[in-house]
């Protein structure tokens, strides 16, 4: 526990802004646990920043994040050729499309774009385009990574993902995956095409969410997922400290979609964790008297997300089922110890065959069937 301890602190101390105690901190030897913790939470370009030059830091230690440093580089510079090929496909078919996270956030919010890892391009169209866009990826030779339609029209699938170049974009629809998650509230995804702007990714023209729906969307995506993963503060932390918030509309339009509890859960988090600037009154405004956050906080005290490296915790499960208010946030926590949903999209492994692009007959009209429904 005590070496758990340790690496939580210094997980944190690379990613506050001003502080240096990494360091000193990881002095002494090795740390045992620090490279899978700084993988697992998505900050390894933070910590081998703030430990690689202290002389009394492991070499071995910093050997290994290096090497994860540069996978993460290497799976960077491919999403940006994905992305090419993503917009050529999309501006060829005159579909709508924006990128959300991944290259957006590391080019538009990050000191430098090799310190934001991620895996997958996160691409958007609009829901009567899904099928349309599936079609232009499939023309241009790459392969739909779906074995079990059906399966998808059932749970309501809100992405679908693409094998492009070596690498997997998901195509969304929604920015929310699954119906369940979904429905719980009412995000108006034409609303969020129409404020979209453009931003500069490597020097491409890049559409994306405005920036008070990406803070919107990084606290939503973040609750969601369990609110475990430091990078996922980071996130906020820097989408916060950029400027370009309205603050008073981001409350106004987290009450219209029914994020006011994710929004303000995960900035509390950030805020308390990280340092992020969230002005006086903005939690509060958000909260308006709601007791489900003071839940969260508790879990928070009890699993502090420093600690975590993934699996169910009382933070994860108190996280994940903010809903748009406490009771609804109460009735998904009764419920979601019960609950999980088996994987239906396929291994990700670069090199696999891809089995399943290329069938016809039942699977074809799974496909057509999926589709339909988006369009009703």
């Amino acid at each position: 526990m005590r070496e758990r301890a340790r690496v939580a602190r210094i997980l944190v101390a690379s990613l506050r802004t001003g502080e240096d105690r990494a360091a000193a901190l990881a002095r002494g030897g090795d740390v045992p646990g620090l490279a899978d913790a700084a993988r697992f939470h998505g900050v390894v370009p933070w910590v081998h920043e703030a430990i690689a030059d202290e002389p009394e830091v492991d070499e071995r230690l910093v050997e290994e994040l290096a090497t994860a440093r540069h996978t993460a580089l290497r799976s960077h510079l491919a999403a940006l050729a994905v992305l090419d090929e993503a917009a050529t496909v999309l501006d060829g078919a005159g579909i709508p499309w924006m990128v959300v996270k991944g290259p957006v956030l590391a080019h538009t919010i990050y000191p430098r774009p090799d310190l934001r890892d991620y895996g997958d391009l996160d691409l958007v169209v609009p829901r009567t385009e899904l099928g349309a866009a599936l079609d232009g990826f499939e023309r241009r030779g790459h392969s739909i990574l779906v074995d079990d339609w059906d399966r998808l029209r059932a749970l309501g699938a809100g992405q679908v993902p693409v094998r492009i170049r070596h690498s997997v974009a998901d195509v969304h629809w929604h920015l929310v995956n699954w119906s369940r998650v979904r429905d719980a509230f009412a995000i108006d995804m034409d609303a969020l095409f129409a404020r979209r702007r453009t931003v500069d990714v490597a020097g491409r023209p890049v559409p994306t969410l405005d920036a008070v729906d990406t803070m919107l969307h990084l606290t939503l995506h973040a609750a969601t997922s369990g609110g475990m993963r430091l990078i996922w503060l980071k996130d906020i932390q820097l989408a916060a400290a950029t400027g370009e918030l309205d603050w008073d509309q981001l409350t106004r339009r987290a009450d219209e979609m029914g994020l006011r509890l994710a929004a303000a859960v995960m900035l509390r988090r950030s805020r308390r964790v990280l340092g992020a600037n969230v002005p006086e009154g903005v939690e509060r405004a958000l909260t308006r008297g709601e007791s489900w956050p003071a839940v969260v906080a508790l879990a928070e005290r009890l699993a502090p997300p420093a600690s975590s490296r993934g699996g169910r915790s009382v933070l994860h499960l108190t996280t994940r089922t903010t809903r748009a208010d406490s009771r609804a946030s109460v009735r998904e926590l009764g419920s979601a110890t019960g609950v999980s949903v088996r994987k239906v999209m396929r291994p990700r492994r670069a090199g696999v065959e891809d089995e399943w692009s290329g069938r016809d007959g039942a699977a074809g009209g799974e496909r057509r069937a999926f589709l339909q429904q988006l369009a009703l």
